[in-house]
């Protein structure tokens, strides 16, 4: 017997094996193939008679069980009599599971679609890239033991091979020629044109290269569907797994709704024994790339290149699913928690929702944000928050401000104990970051790490009260909001008692500044932090100081305020904006390439109203680039998401056009999927930027990009007092009107105060 010591960079079932696949990045840079066996056990309760003839079905079944009759509890402590039925062969379990659930589905069933991963942490605690002292015999894993904590802050880590792989042109437009392939040591490229050549060079390259990584840009959506075709034109082998033993996982295509929105994933590409991902065809990894992506596998123990193409909502699903098993609870396959009865003044009481203080519109100096770091999910651990506790009564319980719930504190619930160390592992790492440069290589990691922890913690909440979340309970999500909207309404009696003015309040966050508008001391918001934390409980920091803050009105009515639309300079010369172009999916690179310009030009000392002749001369350069043909096509191209086939729309939309012509090319379009066009003169108005066809210059509809860029401009010009009337006439027709751009450098019009 031998011992080793590695990271785990993948856990498969495997059927011909009859047991686990483990590979190993060992220390001295060997990658070891193991296998363990690993029999996996699910359960079934309900009515005697039907467990009695489910119990003969197995018994005739070629795949071996072992069953026997037990008692479990779930999580609320409901203990249930069940049939544990163990598979021996872990490949085999999905299949069989589903045959038992489709011949008895009057059974209720647990344990029973849970992935392999998740069991394999909670048996081992052992998860993707754990360091590991593994003793093997043989091959096979005799005892595996973790050499360290998902919730370590600086994991000791492996030097994993990365090997990138990107076309010279974007294969959606138009068709590639060369494949350029990129190691940390050197560079290749392979033309496209001949499969033969291809095929022989890709495989070449993969057994020089060996990658623990592939990062394939559209490998999901078109490099790897090429590759098999190449390689059945040319009659040629091509498995870029590291287990050549098997093919790589095909995923079809498919298009779910979540959160109001119709999302399209396309086919995808899962590799053995190395990894591979498509930043294009993943929900948020272009937020934090491969070290978040590895931050969120870690701590959800979910396959790397699985959770890179996951929602967060999945991960905090594997994390509260993670916990219960490390309990030794069962896990239901269907949710059985219903919401309670209410009447209907208890559900008006109930179902508020965050609160939101309306902005005061306008632009304002020496503002101050604070925020709750990470409110609900600290609601959530602080007051023990979870599903099976919350409306227990108990000698000790926690009464939920406005309605008529409490919440049993004598034991500890699920998601609190799943969230307190996700909280304590992120708080961590803020600190860090406060204390280096921000243009350090450890920063830029340890913020990627960071955004990927704050998206698990920012969907955590809402998974409390969803219909797929199997433990969920609709009485918890209720609970959080109105301990939020408590304490946000007595943060603010605080900061107004303390001598400030609440400008705005958004769910976790306040923006606060003086009356008479002179800047906040840091001892004084010192001050306002530490009165809210003693009283409140709940962390809070400062999220920005501001040199100014504009908060805007809506498009179509300028009282109306809209509380998430506002744009700042903070006091570091860098900008936040929210709600503005630059923040749309749709809005062309022209004009969010413009929207940072134009902030750059308010910029600097003084205040912003004595720049508003630069932003114009800035303007009228862009308009006259757009009408001369001088910007490039790629940065004219909207993008929009269409939420059902485009021939299903009764009112033919740019977006629904687009798909149209995309569709009479060849190429289908699936709900949810993003149609990018290209806008142009006469009908049908658009372009479809995949939908074949050449783009002449001549055909772009110029006078609909000058309206983008002026729509733009105005939201951040309308708080000094330019309409878009006076913005049109100063940039479009070069005309007088009002006051001219350089009557606002005297800064008097407005009598804002001095930023000096």
């Amino acid at each position: 017997m031998s011992t080793e010591i590695g990271w785990l960079l993948d856990l498969y079932a495997d059927e011909r094996r009859r047991g686990l696949v483990l590979w190993l990045a060992c220390k001295d840079g060997r990658r070891l193939q193991l296998q363990q066996a690993f029999p996996i056990t699910f359960y079934a309760t309900g009515d005697f008679a039907v467990l009695r003839q489910l119990w003969d079905y197995l018994r005739k079944q070629p795949v071996h069980t072992l069953r026997e009759r037990t008692s479990r509890q779930d999580s609320t402590g409901q203990v249930f009599d069940v049939m544990a039925i163990t598979v021996l062969n872990p490949a085999l379990q999905p299949r069989l599971f589903r045959e038992v659930e489709e011949r008895f589905p009057q059974l209720t069933y647990f344990d029973c679609d849970l992935s392999v991963s998740l069991r394999y942490a909670a048996a081992f605690d052992v998860f993707p890239m754990s360091l590991c002292e593994v003793d093997i015999e043989d091959g096979w894993v005799k005892a595996i033991r973790p050499l360290n904590s998902r919730w370590e802050v600086f994991p000791e880590e492996p030097s994993l091979r990365l090997l990138r792989i990107f076309p010279d042109t974007d294969p959606l437009h138009e068709r590639p020629r060369v494949l350029h392939l990129q190691s940390e040591q050197r560079q290749h490229q392979i033309p496209l044109s001949s499969a033969r050549l291809l095929i022989s060079g890709m495989n070449s390259l993969l057994a020089l290269e060996d990658p623990d990584l592939i990062l394939a840009e559209r490998g999901d959506t078109w490099l790897f569907p090429l590759l098999r075709r190449a390689a059945k034109k040319a009659g040629m082998e091509f498995n870029p797994n590291r287990d050549k033993s098997r093919p790589p996982r095909e995923i079809r295509e498919n298009s779910y709704f979540s959160y109001g929105r119709v999302i399209y994933r396309g086919q995808q590409t899962h590799l053995f024994g190395r990894w591979h991902i498509d930043g294009k065809n993943a929900t948020t990894y272009s937020h934090y790339g491969v070290q978040g992506a590895i931050e969120q596998a870690q701590v959800s123990a979910m396959p790397v290149q699985e959770m890179a193409r996951k929602s967060p909502g999945s991960g905090i699903t594997a994390m509260f699913t993670l916990t219960t098993l490390r309990r030794g609870h069962l896990v239901p396959y269907e949710k059985l928690r219903v919401e309670s009865p209410k009447t209907l003044r208890q559900l008006y009481a109930a179902d508020k929702g965050g609160l939101i203080y309306q902005p005061t519109l306008g632009l304002h100096c020496h503002v101050v944000q604070i925020d709750y770091s990470s409110m609900y999910p600290s609601i959530m651990a602080l007051w023990n928050v979870s599903p099976e506790t919350v409306g227990v009564a108990s000698e000790v319980v926690k009464k939920v401000p406005e309605i008529d719930l409490v919440i049993d504190q004598t034991r500890r619930g699920v998601v609190a104990e799943t969230l307190a160390p996700l909280l304590e592992k992120r708080l961590a790492i803020k600190a860090m970051l406060a204390e280096m440069a921000k243009d350090s290589l450890e920063y830029q990691a340890l913020e990627a790490r960071n955004t990927a922890l704050k998206w698990l913690l920012v969907v955590c909440f809402g998974y409390q009260g969803y219909k797929n979340f199997r433990e969920g309970k609709v009485e918890a999500h209720e609970a959080i909001t109105a301990f939020s909207r408590d304490a946000l309404l007595r943060t603010m009696r605080i900061v107004e008692e303390l001598g400030f003015e609440v400008l705005h309040m958004y769910v976790d966050s306040l923006w606060i500044k003086r009356a008479d508008e002179r800047p906040i001391s840091q001892e004084e918001v010192r001050r306002v932090l530490d009165k809210v934390e003693k009283d409140i409980g709940l962390p809070i920091s400062v999220e920005a100081r501001y040199k100014f803050v504009a908060f805007l009105p809506a498009r179509g009515n300028a009282e109306v305020p809209v509380p998430n639309r506002y744009f700042g300079q903070l006091e570091d010369g860098s900008w936040k904006v929210r709600g503005t172009p630059s923040r749309r999916h749709d809005t062309p690179r022209l004009v969010s390439e413009l929207e940072q310009e134009l902030l750059e030009c308010l910029g600097g000392s003084g205040h912003p109203a004595g720049r508003v002749q630069d932003v114009v001369t800035l303007l009228r350069q862009r308009v006259d680039e757009m009408r001369s043909g001088g910007v490039p096509l790629e940065k004219l191209v909207a993008s929009v998401n269409i939420s059902k086939p485009p021939g299903d729309y009764r009112v033919r939309s740019s977006a629904a056009t687009a798909g149209l012509q995309m569709e009479a090319a060849g190429r289908p379009v699936r709900a949810g999927q993003l149609v990018r066009f290209v806008y142009v003169r006469g009908e049908p108005r658009v372009h479809a930027w995949e939908g074949g066809g050449g783009l002449r210059g001549k055909q772009i509809d110029t006078s609909r990009y000058v309206d983008l860029i002026l729509r733009m401009a105005v939201t951040f010009l309308q708080p000094l007092g330019v309409s878009e009337t006076m913005l049109r006439a100063w940039v479009v027709e070069r005309a007088w009107y009002g006051p001219g751009p350089e009557e606002f450098a005297l800064g008097e019009r407005l009598e804002m105060p001095s930023l000096r």
